[in-house]
């Protein structure tokens, strides 16, 4: 079944990439055959075949695209300064387009709860990393609750570590 034309990709070659990306990953590699790609994209193997040599071609190139936005995605949440709470934005700014709904992110360390530090280790550890850079240090937890909101990420889960850490769980919401 072929799709509408000016519905997508712009290209057979992206097109075929499209489909290939849907197939795989319903089915898997085993149960994706180049003659189902082709009779969705409205080609035939032989033209398939010409824009991807063999199916192990086509399976590499979906995976190299895929992995293309996630490369992107790092990029972005990694240019500028490394450290502090700018990092922080970032880093969840990218987990937000990249994770999907459903998909689940889990930060570890140390935070603190309404503006109080969890016990006086991680006061003296908070002193530490702010030594070293001013910008760094532990987080409200509630600050870090509201930007992952911000970027459709939900808290499920508040977990205690050892040493006084927290495993916080979030779940990127539906739709």
């Amino acid at each position: 079944m072929a799709l509408p034309v000016g519905s997508g990709p712009s290209s057979t070659k992206d097109l075929i990439l499209e489909v290939a990306l849907k197939r795989f990953g319903d089915h898997g590699y085993a149960g994706t055959s180049l003659n189902d790609i082709a009779d969705e994209v409205g080609i035939r193997r032989p033209s398939l075949l010409h824009h991807f040599p063999s199916k192990d071609a086509l399976y590499r190139a979906v995976l190299f695209a895929s992995f293309a936005d996630w490369t992107l995605l790092v990029e972005q949440a990694t240019e500028g300064t490394r450290q502090g709470w700018p990092q922080v934005e970032r880093m969840f700014a990218a987990i937000g387009r990249l994770l999907p709904s459903g998909g689940v992110l889990a930060v570890y360390g140390a935070f603190k709860y309404a503006g109080k530090y969890t016990a006086p280790s991680n006061a003296e550890f908070d002193a530490w990393l702010r030594g070293r850079d001013p910008q760094s240090g532990q987080r409200d937890v509630e600050a870090v609750i509201a930007l992952a909101k911000e970027h459709g990420l939900v808290l499920e889960e508040d977990n205690a570590m050892p040493a006084n850490n927290r495993l916080l769980a979030f779940r990127k919401a539906h739709g």
